[in-house]
């Protein structure tokens, strides 16, 4: 191979996989962003608002659930004020849960995913997913919002 012909190949293949550093990172790029950020600014003892999009049992209902030692220990309904069943309450998210449903349509070739994060704290406030366009009824969204560290022992409130 003549060194033009080299150093046009190696720059064809530097181009190819600087792609991601001209376009703009990739959702994956931008979840592990923010999933630093939470790592560093994030509870693990909070409280949040979340409201599912999809085709389930708890579709169109804002709950807010509770966190502690970043396991869900409650939840209950906003607009009745009513706690949420047993049986449903293994299925509410943490927040540690809603970075792994986007991890998971990363790496599912999700044909739709947008995904917004807290600036603050790096939480996914909102997901909106299409696996398949073959697939109906699959798709989905989930909206969080109003995260608030809860008091800890002392009484004071975790710094964010």
């Amino acid at each position: 191979m003549k060194p033009t012909r080299l150093g046009l190949v190696l720059a064809s293949i530097l181009t190819v996989s600087g792609c991601g550093l001209i376009t703009g990172p990739g959702e994956d790029d931008r979840l592990e962003a923010a999933r630093r950020r939470w790592a560093t600014d994030g509870q693990h003892d909070y409280s949040y608002e979340i409201r599912s999009d999809c085709f389930c049992r708890q579709a169109g209902r804002w709950i807010e659930v509770t966190v502690m030692g970043d396991r869900v220990a409650s939840g209950e309904y906003l607009d009745t004020r009513t706690p949420v069943e047993p049986d449903f309450l293994g299925a509410l998210p943490t927040v540690a849960d809603l970075f792994s449903r986007v991890e998971d349509a990363v790496t599912a070739h999700a044909v739709l995913l947008q995904v917004e994060y807290d600036t603050r704290d790096g939480h996914p406030t909102r997901i909106n997913v299409d696996l398949s366009h073959r697939i109906a009824d699959e798709e989905y969204m989930l909206q969080s919002r109003n995260l608030m560290g809860l008091l800890t022992a002392s009484g004071t409130i975790p710094p964010r």
